[in-house]
């Protein structure tokens, strides 16, 4: 099977929105131009994005990859791909805590929420919260190589 790793266009952008959607991603200020998606048969099937925080600094942000199409390597691809095209650092994320040693394979370390960024720090106090009852534990990342 072909997968195509590309730049989104805002014609990819209503699949990427529905994608997201399935992971419960982060659908806020989204836009095709810091996007990349993963492609099969024409249909997105996985997507990651770089995010510019209000108050300064980039979030690595909306990975998320079809269920059918999971643990195939494609989420470590487009997060190597868009890491290799953003060179500046730091670079945060927010990621549920057992997806800890799928980021640090890419470089990232936990750090404590009161090391992010302030726009970030309210976004972790309120997804944090909003999933600590589901028994989620949300942590905070950082890559500075």
């Amino acid at each position: 099977m072909d997968i195509e790793y590309r730049g989104a266009t805002e014609g990819d952008m209503d699949q990427v929105r529905a994608l997201l959607a399935t992971v419960r991603g982060d659908p806020e200020r989204l836009s095709h131009r810091r996007c990349l998606v993963a492609c099969a048969h024409g249909e997105v099937i996985g997507c990651v994005r770089i995010k510019e925080l209000a108050t300064g600094g980039k979030e690595l942000s909306s990975l998320a990859v079809a269920g059918d199409w999971r643990n195939r390597g494609i989420g470590s691809r487009l997060v190597s791909s868009l890491l290799s095209m953003e060179p500046s650092r730091p670079l945060y994320l927010l990621c549920f805590a057992e997806r800890e040693a799928f980021y640090a394979r890419h470089g990232f370390s936990v750090i404590s929420p009161d090391e992010l960024p302030a726009a970030m720090r309210d976004e972790y106090s309120r997804v944090a919260a909003a999933l600590a009852g589901a028994g989620h534990k949300v942590i905070a990342m950082i890559l500075v190589r």
